[in-house]
């Protein structure tokens, strides 16, 4: 007798697990040891001086500037601790050649607003945030991710620094691509979660509650704080 598909293969018992929940894990402990750095991505006036041109499409206040209190304390903290600080700014020629021919997306848009160029005092580190002599800059960068045509990878690797703590901006744009990069060259990515900012509070959530952890993990820069002191 022929019987129909539901009687053939009862359901399984095992629970349905998403693809989410097994991307959820614990951080793993790492002493620290050399083996990690801090990485401030884009500290620079373009987002932090009042006439940054990156600076006017903020909407959500209130998290950029607690963002920014938030950087103050890991920088200070890592740099305490002797945990190698790695600094991330863009710089382009005044045709943009770096960007190749294309005219869509970021590449469209940093074009459009007149960002990052050389000449120009915008691609500069800021104020409290500028690196110190013996901390790294990255050279080379020309896209989203820090590790975009960069040297990023190299010195990493030269250094044999595997877990990488990321702060800065935006974390809808350049944050996330330097995760997704960085997980995918084999890093152990940790985003400060309120260390970084976007432009506003519902991207922010947005990354950290449905990206960040397929590609590594969110901590509060006092949790940081705690951990290297």
């Amino acid at each position: 007798m022929a019987t129909d598909a539901s009687e053939a293969a009862p359901p399984s018992s095992q629970p349905e697990v998403s693809v989410a929940a097994v991307a959820r894990q614990p951080i793993p402990n790492v002493p620290n040891d050399g083996r990690s750095a801090l990485l401030m991505i884009e500290f620079v006036n373009e987002w932090l001086a009042p006439e940054g041109k990156l600076r006017r499409l903020i909407k959500d206040e209130h998290p950029f500037s607690q963002s920014q209190e938030a950087a103050k304390l890991a920088l200070a903290a890592a740099r305490q601790a002797g945990m190698p600080v790695i600094h991330a700014t863009l710089q382009m020629s005044s045709d943009y050649r770096e960007l190749g021919r294309a005219r869509f997306g970021l590449r469209g848009a940093i074009q459009k607003a007149g960002t990052w160029q050389k000449q120009d005092s915008g691609w500069q580190f800021h104020g409290p945030y500028a690196p110190l002599e013996n901390e790294f800059v990255v050279s080379g960068r020309v896209g989203a991710s820090a590790f975009s045509a960069s040297d990023l990878d190299n010195y990493l690797r030269g250094q044999g620094i595997t877990r990488l703590y990321l702060a800065g901006y935006a974390t809808h744009v350049c944050i996330e691509s330097t995760l997704r990069a960085a997980h995918d060259l084999g890093y152990e990515p940790i985003v400060l979660s309120d260390a970084t900012a976007a432009f506003t509070d519902q991207q922010q959530q947005h990354v950290l509650n449905e990206v960040v952890h397929h590609f590594g993990w969110a901590m509060p820069t006092r949790v940081f704080v705690d951990s290297v002191s």
